[in-house]
């Protein structure tokens, strides 16, 4: 087909920075401005009209037609056509407000699963406080027992246990009477009156040195063993609900608050508890 006779010198750019603000390339911008002059170009009479390279002006017309922009026409070669500005700009703008929207989705779904590990990060070197200094997560209840049983075997004075029906008895079952022998005082609040709790109870009877006092709140979502004031691991459950329970992540601390907490949480319940009618 025979060229355009149109020159490069009557295409007005005056708009193309217009164009760009929006979102278009600069290729993009000078070639749909040359089309708004034009009924339809091909890619050879684009590139000669803009001095666009031959090249890139049928993947800047593909980006432009993704756009809703241009539309291209049928048959070989390709010839180009601009669309009603008054529905490609629109129908851009509404692609453009989703696709913002998509990835505004993406960034605050990024933003919120990087706010523990940065903060963690702030906290480590901003505050000279590592996060594991405040709280140390275990993957499980097995590894969470295995540090109960160091606790304890190394406790100097005195361990607390909270506790509901202590069904992780034994596995600290030694490491308690060990700690007894020494003299360390135990003292352990449990739900006495539950029928798990006997068996489990009966054992704790037999052991020298162990004090224990019936949990008057009946459903009690944590359990945590405290060694002299200075160590406590701790579990928190999610439900009380006994068929859907659910188990947090158990921590260690060495924090002095939280410790406090916990110990002063456990003085409280104490003292409005049972004695043991052993």
């Amino acid at each position: 087909m025979k060229m355009s006779s149109i020159s490069n010198d009557n295409i007005d750019f005056s708009l193309e920075n217009d164009l760009i603000e929006i979102g278009l390339t600069k290729y993009e911008a000078r070639a749909l401005l040359t089309l708004y002059q034009s009924r339809d170009l091909s890619a050879e009479e684009i590139s000669s009209m803009t001095n666009i390279p031959y090249p890139r002006v049928y993947d800047t017309m593909e980006l432009l037609a993704k756009k809703h922009l241009i539309d291209i026409l049928p048959g070989r070669p390709k010839r180009f056509m601009v669309v009603d500005p008054k529905i490609g700009l629109n129908t851009f703008l509404k692609a453009t407000q989703e696709e913002f929207m998509k990835k505004l989705e993406i960034i605050k779904q990024k933003i919120s699963e990087l706010i523990v590990p940065l903060s963690d990060l702030y906290v480590k070197y901003h505050t000279e406080i590592s996060p594991e200094d405040l709280l140390r997560p275990y993957s499980g209840l097995g590894k969470a027992e295995n540090v109960t049983m160091k606790l304890i075997e190394s406790a100097e004075k005195e361990v607390l246990i909270l506790t509901n029906v202590f069904k992780w008895f034994s596995n600290v079952e030694t490491s308690i009477k060990t700690a007894a022998e020494r003299g360390v005082k135990i003292r352990v609040l449990m739900n006495t009156e539950a029928e798990e709790s006997l068996p489990v109870l009966e054992k704790i009877k037999e052991i020298n040195g162990v004090e224990i006092r019936n949990l008057t709140t009946k459903t009690f979502l944590a359990r945590g063993t405290l060694r002299d004031n200075k160590e406590l691991l701790f579990v928190i459950w999610a439900s009380s609900n006994e068929k859907k329970k659910k188990v947090f992540k158990p921590h260690y601390t060495q924090n002095p608050g939280m410790v406090e907490i916990f110990k002063n949480n456990f003085e409280f319940l104490w003292l409005s508890s049972e004695p043991l009618n052993q």
